[in-house]
Formats: C-alpha cells, structure tokens, sequence
C-alpha cells in the first residue's frame, strides 16, 4: 500500500442560479469531512451566474469558503475551473457540482485516496448514484479513458502541466478532452467506486436536455477533429445527420442547424491542435457519441439493500496466480462491505501467497483452503461451499472478475425484492494464451441478456457463474455440484435451484468472464459435456402447475421456432380482420 503523504485540498464549486440552501449544505459537508481528513481545506465557489442573479451565492462565502467571479459573465464549466486553480494554490482539488449530495464518508476516502496517490496519477473520478456512469474502467486497476466533471478530484500540478481544461468547450466534453491530455503525458485517471455522490441528473430516466443534447454533439465532432481526423469528424456529422432523421420520423427534434453552427466557426482551430494534443494510445474511440466503451445498464437505478447479509465470494483456482491476484483485487474493490473470500486451491498451492499478500481491509476476511491434490471444479467448488458463512453466496473463477458494484447491487436487489437467487449480465471477454502463461484480452461482448426463464434455463445455460448470488440456504437445502460433472457444473446447479425458486433479473453488467480460443481440443470436450450435462437435469420431484406448464411449453416453442403462430393469435388477427370489414362496410 502507498505511502500517505500531507496535502492541501481545495473544493471547487462552480455555480449558476443555484439553490442557496443546497449549495449551503454542499459546502458544509465537504468542510466536515475534508477537515478530519487532511491539513488545509478551502472551499472555492465560482458564481457564473447572470447579475440578474446576483447575491445568488450570497451567505455561502465567509472562513473557509471564498466566493469568486460573480461578476454576472459566464465563463462557462471548465473556464471557470481554471480561474480557480490557476488562482490559488492547494495541492489537490475536488470539484463538485452545485447539484449534488455527498455520500457518507465519500470526501474522508477521497482525501485517503489523494494521499496515497503516486505521481501518476492525475485525476480520481467519483462514482455517482442512482445511476452509475456506465463508461468502461479497468475492474482490477480501477483506471479509466477519461473521468466525468460532476465529481471528481485532480492533481493541481498535473492540471497545470497540461494547461488546464479547455475554455473554448463551454459545456460538456471538456473532461473528455482533458483525460485525454493527461493520459497522452503518461497520467492515469482512477476511479474511486467507493467514493459515491448523488446526482440524480446525470444519465436519468429521459434522455438528455435540449441544451445538453447541442453542446454534447458539437463538442463531440470537436474533438473528433482535435483528438481523431478529419474523416473521424465527418463520421461524427454523418452520424448527426442519420440520427436527425431517425427521431425526426419518431416525432421528435435535434437542433442539428444549432450543432453544425458550434462547429463550423471553431472546426480549424480545433484541427489546428490534433497532433501536439493527442498519443495513439490516449485517442478515444468515438463510438456514435461516446468516447469508449460503455457497459449495458447506465439506466438501472442502483438501489440501497434493506439489509446488509454477509457475503462470501468463492474463488476456485489451479496453477494460475496472476489471475488469482487479479481475481482478488476485484473481490477487495467491491464497494459493498460485509465481504468474506474463500479461495479454494486445487493446484500446488501457489494461491497461499497470492491470498496473504494482498491487503485485506478492515472489516473483511480471507479463507484459504487447500484441496488433496487436483479434485476438479465441482468438487473444489463444493469445498468451498462448505467453508462459507455468509448468508449470500457467489462464485468468482480465478479467470473471472467482478466490477466494484457487483456484490452491492445483487444483494440490494435480491433482498429488496425476497429473492434467493439473482443475476446481472456479464461481459464476455475473448482472450488468447501465450506460450509462457501470459495472456490477451481482445474483444468484449455481452452475449447473454436473457431475463429469468425457468423453461429456457433447463433447455440452455445462460448464466455464467460469476454473474450470480444465492442464498447459502439453497446450499443447505439442495446440496452443491455434481461432482460427477467437472463442466458446465455450475448450468447443472442453477436448474437444480431453479426447481425451488424465480430468479431475479438485473440488467446491468456488474462482471466479466473469458473465453480462451484457440484450444480446438478443449472446445471440442465442452461441447460434448454440454449434451451430457443437459441429459442430467431429471428432478422426478418437481411439480408444476398445468397454467405454468403451459406457460412454459409456449415460451419454449416461441423461443425454438422461427416462425411462431398460434391458434389464439389467428383467432384474435381473424376477429380484428372481422371487426375491420363491418367498420367499413
């Protein structure tokens, strides 16, 4: 763990007609937490609002708290950032958005965060709540392309060395275009998952504002030209142009005469800056109007759990320990606390220093366990069963890793909801072998997006094992792996639970698995135990309904057939065909 060091923090607060006692309250929290956390706090709000509004800060300023613009000129987000930090002279700043609450003890972690951070690191990013950013991190690292402006703390001498933001951006993407001249200087952006704030506006439930909406596009096709090519800028007007036409038919309007009016009069500046700004490998993706990867579920609500139930997080492991670690470090970033792990090792014992090596915080434990020698997955996955305390239970393979919210949001949504068992989606990430044990990650997918359904689940597996939490209770009730199974144990578990209960569906990527390719025999033996495994799931005991089960053979026979065409939907389409011929007759 890195050394802690002394630092000086500087929160920064830029505001626009805001909501005097909200700003208030912002201010006060960030002082009670900053001040227990570090040496020298300062509170820097910078009024850009109207002088129609002016006195809109008015009581904000006084000890701690500085007041600065007001001055009735709206410098705009990042202008008004630079003025700040350029101005003053802390080590660290936090900048926060006026709309925003502060999680409980968010700050206190953060100013732990900043201590401990090396020279490289230039930015940590805050995670937000209900919705959380749904733009791609590292799980294992926690870094990320580029961090959000809402909330987020930044290295004065980094911020400087760059220059600052970009004041020609007034809104929106101007934190994209600084991560990227960070990174292109060898810094890393990090995110603290732990470190949550509210702030209900930031994806929502109904697309973005109209002024969102016209600044987000143009300064899009900006920095496609600053940070891409011309043809990547001309890819983004495209882009623009179908997207117009398609809500247009749908009812609805973009501005697009407002966009290309924002382009056009900076386009050759913004070209003028594209090769001192930008490194190969710094340069964004420009997917449609995101700047990487985004991860399916930006629109699920993440909800607070009733309760907190231990969980424990069951890692099975053979002969791979930079996996395991690897594994490990997403087990310990999980931002849900009452954590206990359970490694399982079925090889030579190389996962004992893995395991009592990697720090373990406060609160959480380790268990490691050591089979007899090579036992096989489901019985060192029913080893691991049996060690295990908590009240949920989940699977993470050594090849597996969990995003920091994995944990938190099944237990949130199993407990809110009685559920023993749920599952969110998963990432599917394709990776070769080398011949020394390395390996690369190449191509991510989300294959499976198949909300619960009993009669599918028994006909085809569509939950990878990381990607689900259950009750220990199931365990206790119907036993773990099949130990005569030693693949695609885990399809054969799931239907052995599914005969007791529904299964809760979060559509939210919260974890990732891989695929190794290019190991024909290897493929070959799981297609073969696919088919066994299937002939297994006999459960003479089971009893269900006649409405379920014919529920159950037409959501079968929906899902086999091309083409599905029942009796009742010909009735109904032949008694609609009626009622229109009498209409016009």
């Amino acid at each position: 763990m890195a050394e802690e060091r002394d630092v000086s923090i500087g929160v920064v607060i830029v505001a626009y007609k805001p909501d005097l006692q909200s700003l208030q309250e912002l201010v006060r929290a960030s002082l009670r937490e900053l001040n227990a956390a570090v040496r020298e706090v300062q509170v820097f709000v910078w009024d850009n609002s109207p002088l129609a509004g002016a006195g809109s800060t008015h009581g904000v300023e006084g000890g701690q708290v500085v007041v600065m613009g007001g001055d009735g000129n709206n410098l705009g987000f990042g202008a008004a950032i630079n003025k700040v930090i350029e101005g003053t002279g802390k080590d660290w700043y936090v900048v926060l958005n006026q709309d925003l609450r502060i999680g409980e003890g968010a700050l206190t972690r953060a100013a732990q965060a900043i201590r401990r951070a090396g020279p490289a690191t230039a930015v940590l990013e805050l995670a937000h709540r209900p919705y959380e950013h749904p733009k791609e991190y590292d799980p294992v690292s926690l870094e990320t392309p580029w961090f959000s402006g809402a909330a987020f703390c930044v290295s004065r001498e980094a911020f400087l060395d760059v220059g600052g933001f970009d004041g020609r951006l007034f809104m929106y993407g101007e934190d994209v275009d600084l991560s990227i001249r960070l990174r292109s200087k060898g810094k890393v952006i990090r995110y603290l998952p732990d470190c949550i704030v509210f702030h209900d506006d930031l994806v929502g439930m109904h697309g973005q504002k109209p002024l969102q909406e016209v600044y987000d596009r143009a300064n899009n096709i900006l920095l496609r030209l600053k940070h891409g090519s011309a043809l990547v800028a001309v890819r983004g007007i495209l882009w623009l142009l179908g997207e117009s036409l398609y809500f247009f038919l749908k009812g609805r309007r973009i501005a697009v005469h407002r966009v290309l009016s924002l382009v056009v009069g900076r386009a050759a500046a913004f070209r003028a800056d594209c090769a001192a700004n930008t490194s190969p490998a710094s340069r964004p993706q420009f997917d449609r109007w995101r700047y990487c990867r985004h991860r399916p579920g930006g629109r699920y609500a993440i909800e607070a759990a009733a309760a907190k139930p231990k969980v424990s997080i069951v890692i099975r492991t053979m002969n791979r320990p930079a996996m395991l670690a690897e594994a490990i470090k997403t087990a310990w970033n999980q931002t849900y606390g009452n954590v206990e792990l359970v490694v399982v090792d079925d090889g030579e014992g190389q996962g004992r220093q893995i395991v009592e090596n990697l720090p373990v915080a406060a609160g959480r434990e380790a268990v490691y366990v050591k089979t007899g020698g090579a036992v096989g997955r489901a019985a060192a996955g029913n080893l691991g069963l049996a060690h295990c305390s908590g009240e949920f239970i989940c699977f993470l393979d050594e090849d597996d890793q969990l995003y920091a919210d994995h944990v938190e949001v099944l237990v949130a949504h199993a407990v809110n909801n009685g559920l023993k068992v749920s599952y969110a989606l998963a990432e599917e990430i394709t990776s070769v072998y080398a011949a020394d044990g390395s390996w690369t990650d190449g191509a991510v997918a989300v294959p499976y997006r198949q909300e619960f359904s009993r009669v599918l689940l028994w006909y085809k597996n569509f939950l990878p094992i990381q990607s689900v939490l259950f009750a220990r209770s199931l365990y206790e009730e119907l036993g773990g792996f099949d130990e005569a199974l030693d693949l695609y144990e885990d399809w054969s578990l799931w239907v052995k639970y599914s005969t007791k209960c529904d299964f809760g569906f979060v559509p939210k990527v919260t974890s990732r698995y891989r695929i190794f390719t290019g190991r024909t025999k290897r493929s070959a033996v799981f297609g073969d135990s696919y088919a066994r495994v299937a002939s297994t799931h006999d459960y003479p005991g089971l009893v269900v309904s006649p409405v379920e089960f014919r529920r159950m053979v037409a959501e079968y026979i929906r899902y086999r057939g091309l083409l599905c065409l029942t009796r009742e939907q010909l009735i109904a389409a032949q008694a609609r065909l009626r009622a229109l011929f009498r209409g016009r007759a």
